[in-house]
């Protein structure tokens, strides 16, 4: 996978889905988690992580992003809150969009659009 961006802050982003991925499918019996570019052309490209895990209602999605707007109770799945947040504001900062979707006890979706070429060039003016 290659994208344009700031590598670092990027991985930071990545490493905080992926972890949460990861956490949120630790009690499943089997799970599943996919990093994959979803689409791309010549204007962005559309990155997506998905689990099998605990999920969230999908009523409440935006919280997520906000600091500390956990959904879930911090004695079943221990964090600070701040991860998502996180990767929503490294997002922003590439001109990009961030979204999710789940169903609960199904798993959740993120995708993460950035802009590329002369869009992402814009980005960080």
């Amino acid at each position: 996978m290659s994208v344009q961006c700031d590598p670092a802050l990027i991985a930071i982003a990545l490493r905080n889905l992926i972890g949460n991925a990861w956490k949120f499918s630790a009690k499943k019996e089997l799970t599943r988690i996919e990093v994959c570019i979803d689409e791309r052309t010549g204007s962005h490209v559309v990155l997506r992580v998905s689990d099998q895990g605990a999920g969230f209602d999908p009523r409440f999605a935006e919280r997520l992003f906000a600091p500390f707007g956990r959904l879930h109770h911090s004695a079943d799945f221990p964090g600070t809150g701040i991860g998502l947040a996180s990767v929503a504001r490294v997002v922003r900062r590439h001109g990009g969009t961030i979204r999710a979707e789940s169903t609960p006890e199904e798993g959740a979706t993120f995708w993460i659009t950035l802009p590329q070429g002369s869009s992402f060039a814009e980005s960080q003016r």
